[in-house]
């Protein structure tokens, strides 16, 4: 039987736990749940101008959560 634990540096791209510090983490969180919450924004305008759902979401990840 295998385990595998997991730590708090994993869940950042390239390390950034590690090389930035706890502060760079905090940031890159934070950064995080400001696209989420534009893209939401974002998709429910969409939807309330009579976008499909599906084509506001497409349209939400392309140009907000793409990089």
């Amino acid at each position: 039987m295998s385990t595998q634990t997991l730590n708090a540096t994993g869940a950042f791209p390239s390390g950034e736990a590690r090389n930035g510090g706890f502060f760079q983490a905090v940031r890159t969180f934070f950064d995080a749940v400001g696209d989420s919450l534009a893209a939401a924004h974002e998709y429910k305008r969409l939807v309330a101008a009579g976008v499909e759902p599906s084509q506001a979401a497409r349209r939400v990840f392309e140009t907000k959560l793409d990089r």
